[in-house]
């Protein structure tokens, strides 16, 4: 049986005993949509979406929002036409595992991947019903080599009914290039 299509971003798994999200601004002329699970980064120490590939840092994975001058926090999403003050709170401890959907475009990540480092893609918009981000696995960044600079590594398939090795499987990986833990000088594979 094929697995669901369903990009909806990166969620936390191991919450327990780790740092609770933590709050960064967003710039009042922010001009993007961000959604709940999408990798973020940091630009002038304001929170921003972080852009696909390697070379690109990450600082982690937004949690979800408050908009300050309304007063509201919760779920939602930062709407880029917003002339509020807002904040994300971001899944930010390096030791944080997420869990996410290969794309399923290209080659497939496959068991021997694992521990493998590779990349995000955010070819699908957010969705301002579920308020949930379309990021995905780059499948084929997990096979192409490594890179130091590559923004996750592959940790294990996730064990679950019907999710099987193939287009769409979702795995369980950690971000690599994070803006708290460089990685430049370690060799990506140890």
């Amino acid at each position: 049986m094929a697995n669901t299509d369903n990009p909806c971003g990166f969620k936390p798994m191991n919450m327990a005993g780790l740092r609770p999200p933590t709050k960064y601004r967003i710039a009042a002329d922010y001009s993007e949509d961000i959604f709940i699970g999408q990798p973020v980064s940091l630009s002038g120490g304001y929170a921003i979406i972080a852009t696909a590939g390697t070379d690109n840092t990450l600082l982690g994975i937004a949690a979800y929002f408050e908009n300050i001058t309304q007063g509201m926090k919760g779920g939602g999403y930062y709407p880029d036409d917003s002339s509020d003050e807002w904040v994300v709170y971001v899944w930010d401890d390096p030791h944080t595992r997420f869990i996410a959907q290969d794309d399923g475009v290209g080659n497939d990540i496959a068991l021997t991947d694992i521990g493998n480092t590779g990349n995000f893609i955010g070819t699908h918009a957010g969705n301002t019903d579920t308020n949930m981000s379309g990021a995905e696995l780059d499948g084929s960044s997990f096979d192409a080599g490594q890179a130091v600079t590559d923004q996750f590594r592959l940790v294990d398939l996730v064990d679950k009914p019907g999710n099987d090795v193939g287009d769409n499987a979702e795995w369980v990986v950690e971000i690599h290039n994070h803006v708290y833990r460089q990685e430049s000088n370690v060799d990506a594979t140890s």
